[in-house]
């Protein structure tokens, strides 16, 4: 179809034009991602279905055909729907402190008993549509360098600012940098970038001491922060990790292996406080076990993993770890490699 077809009226409401119009290439490479991620579920499982890949695969398959059927919505749409979706995202982040509900020490969810909803979650959405509207309505030069360029940084800064009070660091770490790639992205002058990232690097060390809660600390700065707390029993080994909250000590992971009959294998497993998950801390638990079982003569570790903790079948396949029992329905379900 050549241009000036397509500047007819009408042109490029025509669906077949829509659907022309979609990058396939990206759509592919999508497609290649979800389904290597597919077969390494597979593979965790030892060649089942159950419980990861296939149900990972319905879900990827599902989301898929939502993001075409998105991409097909006249773009008038979301234009009109930008502010709004911002506005309402927003509003019900300023609703967590209040009527939000408490887990584990943080206050993120909001339950309308028919269902909960993250509002970060939908701010993820709400921020980049916004931030795209508004610079729709200003000139390259004034997205290079303006006083318009407070609007969107307080657009940037207050969610964060309500997301991290949760908290939740890393959703609002998120919501920055998405944020910041946007005002890039839209011509904003380099050395305002280059001041802003020395900025962030002077105000690191105060913030990371002084706002930040101690299992955040506890996450990020690594060996200084971690206090490692070791029962080193006849055959097995515990190590804990724990961090400084409101004065006193509590424990943020656990993990342990337990001597196999015979001396030359181990089950390992974790526990990690649902606060600092994605922090690292199994992994770097891992470590200190496998070097303590190397030096004890254990040749290997096998491990049970439950329906769902990805994170932690990622992490085993990482070291070479094949789970050996996946539990599923409360029952236990052989799966040797």
């Amino acid at each position: 179809m050549t241009a000036s077809a397509l500047t007819r009226p009408g042109e490029r409401d025509r669906l077949i034009v829509k659907i022309g119009q979609i990058d396939w290439v990206f759509c592919f490479l999508v497609c290649l991602i979800a389904g290597i991620g597919g077969m390494m579920l597979y593979s965790i499982a030892n060649g089942h279905w159950e419980p990861w890949a296939g149900r990972q695969m319905i879900r990827f398959g599902v989301c898929f055909a939502l993001m075409l059927g998105l991409c097909l919505i006249d773009i008038r749409v979301w234009f009109a729907t930008a502010y709004p979706v911002y506005a309402v995202a927003f509003i019900l982040l300023l609703a967590v402190p209040v009527v939000g509900e408490v887990s584990l020490g943080a206050r993120r969810w909001l339950n309308l008993h028919f269902v909960r909803i993250q509002p970060s979650e939908i701010m993820k959405i709400g921020l980049v549509l916004a931030l795209a509207r508004y610079y729709h309505g200003i000139t390259a030069q004034e997205a290079k360098w303006s006083w318009k360029l407070v609007i969107p940084a307080l657009m940037i800064l207050l969610p964060v600012g309500l997301v991290a009070k949760q908290p939740d660091l890393g959703t609002a770490i998120l919501l920055a940098l998405t944020g910041a790639a946007v005002m890039i992205l839209a011509g904003l002058d380099m050395r305002v970038v280059a001041a802003g990232i020395l900025g962030a690097v002077v105000a690191l060390p105060p913030f990371v001491m002084f706002v930040m809660h101690g299992y955040q600390r506890d996450r990020m700065s690594g060996e200084s922060a971690y206090k490692l707390s070791a029962v080193d029993q006849a055959k097995d080994r515990a190590l804990g990790i724990f961090a400084e909250q409101a004065g006193r000590e509590e424990l943020r992971a656990i993990g342990r292996y337990y001597l196999d009959p015979g001396g030359e294998s181990a089950e390992v497993a974790f526990i990690v406080h649902e606060g600092t998950r994605r922090g690292g801390m199994a992994g770097f638990l891992l470590g200190e076990l496998a070097a303590t079982a190397g030096k004890r003569g254990i040749k290997r570790f096998w491990a049970s993993v439950l329906p769902g903790n990805h994170g932690m079948a990622a992490l085993f396949v990482l070291w070479y770890i094949t789970p050996r029992m996946i539990f599923r329905n409360d029952e236990e379900i052989e799966a040797r490699a």
